[in-house]
């Protein structure tokens, strides 16, 4: 079976399209409700999720997940639950799993493929992350589609006679989207949208929770939030009174916390008081949105409300005071997004079947056909450039904010082949329409490789961004004058990007923050040249720029030891030098130089020198290959008895001289050292 899934923030509902009917259907949960709460809690090995979560959150449970969607494709986000570490991903491919076993109990059949919704200001990261949750939880995912579209699409079923242009008001549990739609006869366009995904419910809730704590610290003097338990109490009351408030004029908090014991009545003048400055929020957004689709409030036929914070009477009043005109009704706001991506869902199953629309159609049954519904995307997408009098760089963008998806744009780069190193430039994906790159967001790093560059002074590549339909960004290239498709491979991003602030022309000469681990074979061979392999790594440590550069040192022998972490402290490098000795056998330390790597986001290069033939080579030219991927470099140099074919596969840069003898290796590592230096020069390879 294929379903639609919305993965909300507070609350996950999943729905199925029923061909008996032609309408999409909600699948129910346990206890018969349309949305199970997005919730999962880790108790002595056991998860809970759902409900029962909430129920253990509500009495003071630790380890418990909530609300980590705000997080999704944040790689500092880490959540610890019962000593094990997770990130939004993590936690989402648990939940979904959970949801998606529930769903088949239910239905009595195996679900296997899913349209995933996503808020529509989620950038790529974002929608990556949740693509891939759905992945790892055994799903087949058709696609991504934006929550608001998903919505307009469960509205618009039975509104295809007309020609209406809809703004889609989407307020959820923890995020914000706005929409505006043109509902006809050809179908579903999305025209423009907008949002904030750090804005929903939640944030009414914590208004109210620092108001109610306010009242309680007037009272008796003491914090409250400072007091977890008390502070878990207090949030889930505020989100009780808050739905109580969209039915009454007043209600009343008790809190505990202390020993002390407030209660507190809530007006609905006062909730709306306190929580003014977020509906403003979403007027500005509104308003944005539309000056941007250079459209007017007059251009909008109605305001289609969606997603369960809608129910506050608040927005009702703001949204006809801001719009002129009474909210549209016609959709279960809980379950209008899970309706659409079931539709969505549905649609796509049959892409290769364009009579099967029509039949339907035919047939009395409401459907919008495979080509009824254009996306748009959130964010524009640019890449850094130098502006023509090398002033600085700036963001070249190359797709505009809301331009219909799939989509693809090229433009050339003009390059300079001397700086074109191994025949590689970089291309920086920044997403934004912001003119300094550092206003926007830097997305990715990419490497373009394999430019031909013999007998050429400037070179012309073909940069084209792709936008898919699940707004999941792509980079290609082409080198124009031979037509040559170039291999890109994406790199991890430097912690430091301040340099983008810089003249390019000051940064010609600048050196990158580096990492290098040397690794030094001390196996009972290398008794004998042990001294002079022990000048060669100093005098490969004092070619290198300390002032940017941390070394780390290896031995091994029958076993692998790190010796030193990286460190700029020269005095412990050459100390940690000096105490190497002799050992046994020959272990493979590409496995531990790459783990060891794994926490340095700079330029990194693992050098190694060695004598022999080493135990679980295959294993250590399979690290290399995970090396190269992820833009580390290896300079390998051997002697005596090293094999010059194994030292040429674990290598990474190939023009260099593997193979030394004692005498010449104090040189070979100098230049060793030059070559990293001259690597890690600038971090914009032909750009300059």
């Amino acid at each position: 079976m294929k379903v639609g899934i919305d993965l909300g923030t507070t609350y996950s509902s999943v729905a199925y399209f029923d061909k008996n009917i032609g309408k999409p259907v909600v699948i129910k949960n346990h206890y018969g409700h349309s949305g199970t709460p997005s919730i999962l809690c880790m108790n002595n090995g056991e998860v809970f999720y759902g409900e029962e979560a909430k129920e253990l959150q509500e009495f003071g449970e630790d380890n418990i997940a909530a609300f980590y969607k705000r997080n999704m494709g944040d790689e500092s986000y880490k959540l610890v639950l019962e000593g094990k570490m997770y990130s939004a991903e993590d936690l989402s491919t648990i939940f979904l799993k959970k949801l998606i076993g529930e769903a088949e109990e239910q239905i009595g059949e195996k679900i296997t493929d899913a349209v995933i919704t996503v808020p529509a200001y989620f950038d790529n990261y974002q929608r990556s992350a949740t693509k891939r949750a759905g992945e790892r939880a055994g799903l087949k995912v058709l696609r991504t589609i934006n929550e608001p579209t998903a919505a307009a699409i469960a509205f618009g079923l039975d509104k295809l006679f007309g020609n209406n242009i809809y703004l889609v008001y989407d307020l959820g549990g923890g995020t914000f989207d706005v929409t505006i739609v043109n509902i006809s006869s050809d179908g579903i366009k999305v025209i423009g949208t907008d949002g904030d995904h750090q804005l929903g419910g939640k944030d009414w809730d914590d208004k109210l929770a620092d108001y109610v704590a306010g009242l309680f610290s007037d009272e008796f003097g003491f914090n409250i939030l400072e007091e977890q338990e008390s502070l878990y109490e207090l949030l889930l009351k505020c989100e009780n009174a808050k739905k109580e408030l969209s039915e009454k004029e007043k209600t009343s908090i008790s809190i505990s916390s202390g020993g002390e014991k407030g209660k507190y009545v809530i007006t609905l003048e006062v909730f709306n008081a306190i929580t003014d400055s977020l509906m403003e929020r979403t007027r500005q957004l509104c308003e944005e949105l539309l000056r941007k689709c250079n459209m007017d409030w007059f251009d909008i036929d109605g305001v289609l409300l969606v997603g369960g914070s809608t129910r506050m009477t608040m927005v009702h009043s703001f949204v006809k005071e801001m719009s002129k005109k009474d909210p549209v009704f016609g959709v279960n706001v809980d379950e209008a997004v899970a309706l659409g991506a079931a539709i969505q869902c549905e649609i796509d199953s049959h892409d290769d079947e364009p009579d099967y629309f029509f039949s339907r159609k035919t047939a009395g049954i409401p459907t919008l056909g495979a080509a009824g519904i254009v996306d748009v995307t959130a964010h524009a997408l640019g890449r850094l450039q130098v502006k023509a009098d090398r002033s600085r760089f700036f963001n070249d963008v190359m797709i505009k904010e809301n331009t219909p998806i799939p989509c693809s744009v090229t433009k050339p780069t003009l390059l300079n082949a001397r700086n074109c190193r191994e025949g590689e430039t970089d291309v920086y994906v920044l997403q934004g329409a912001n003119d300094f790159p550092l206003d926007n967001t830097v997305l990715e790093k990419h490497v373009v490789s394999g430019i031909e560059i013999s007998g050429r002074k400037e070179i012309v590549v073909d940069i084209t961004y792709h936008y898919d339909r699940d707004g999941i960004v792509k980079v290609e290239a082409m080198q124009q004058d031979n037509q040559k498709k170039l291999d890109v491979r994406c790199e991890m991003l430097p912690n430091d990007l301040s340099w983008m602030l810089e003249s390019p022309d000051v940064l010609k000469s600048a050196a990158l923050p580096v990492t290098v681990v040397i690794c030094i074979d001390t196996s009972a061979s290398m008794n004998g040249c042990l001294n002079q392999a022990k000048r060669a790594a100093k005098k490969l440590v004092s070619t290198l720029d300390m002032s940017c550069t941390n070394v780390a040192v290896i031995s091994f022998e029958t076993k692998v030891s790190v010796l030193l972490n990286p460190t700029k402290d020269m005095n412990r490098i050459n100390t940690t030098i000096n105490r190497l000795t002799i050992g046994g056998g020959t272990e493979e330390p590409m496995t531990t130089a790459y783990h060891l790597l794994q926490n340095y986001a700079t330029e990194r290069f693992i050098v190694i020198l060695t004598d022999g033939v080493w135990c679980n080579s295959d294993r250590a030219l399979q690290v290399s290959d995970s090396c190269k991927k992820d833009g580390i470099e290896i300079l390998a140099m051997g002697i005596g008895s090293a094999e010059e074919s194994f030292l040429r596969q674990l290598s990474t840069i190939d023009d260099m001289n593997v193979l030394t003898d004692v005498s010449s290796m104090v040189s070979a590592f100098g230049n060793i050292g030059q070559e990293i230096v001259s690597r890690s020069s600038t971090g914009l390879r032909g750009l300059f």
